[in-house]
């Protein structure tokens, strides 16, 4: 367990680069808070990959934050995310930790490829399905941001029983729309 001060993080440790934004600090520890919190199940799963490090960046570049889908166990939050609301922040991180996930539960993010984007029976055609990643990167997608999306769909549909963030996402319910990402999510990822 990672503590901070009084504040349990699980197995998340933001590292010295959050000296220079105090506030933002703050902000980022109430949302890991609740999401140890709220969803034990996903924490546990990324956790057992070990420490995951969260680190502040200033950056020029048009993202929130990035967590890599391959080995490493940092994750950056930029300084743009600091002016969005806490629904915002709360989903880039939880964005961001199925990146993490990804990368720590290799078995579990090819279940999720096989029995959610692939067609029945054809394991050749297996697709992204959800838009808003596209939205942003000018119609281009991947099975790895689809899963990451379902983690943050998913804590947005709990948290608030809609998607209130900026992401174009919020066209779409995930239980209603997306039943197959719903079901992986609630049974596989959060194990909720």
């Amino acid at each position: 367990m990672v503590a901070f001060g009084d504040v349990d993080l699980a197995c998340f440790y933001l590292d010295e680069s959050w000296a220079t934004v105090p506030d933002f600090q703050q902000k980022i520890m109430r949302q890991l808070q609740e999401l140890v919190s709220r969803h034990p199940g996903y924490v546990a799963n990324i956790c057992a990959g070990g420490i995951t490090t969260i680190r502040y960046g200033a950056s020029e570049l048009p993202y929130h934050g990035f967590c890599p889908s391959s080995p490493g166990d940092v994750c950056t939050f930029y300084d743009r995310l600091l002016v969005l609301g806490d629904a915002n922040i709360y989903y880039t991180l939880v964005h961001e930790l199925g990146h993490r996930l990804n990368w720590v539960n290799v078995p579990l993010f090819n279940a999720f490829v096989t029995t959610v984007l692939c067609q029945p029976g054809e394991l050749s055609n297996c697709e992204p399905q959800l838009p808003s990643y596209a939205c942003y990167h000018d119609g281009a997608s991947s099975t790895t941001e689809d899963f990451a999306e379902t983690a943050a769909w998913y804590t947005q549909l709990v948290r608030y029983d809609n998607c209130p963030n900026v992401s174009c996402s919020c066209y779409n319910r995930l239980d209603d729309d997306y039943p197959l990402h719903y079901q992986f999510a609630v049974e596989r990822i959060f194990n909720e």
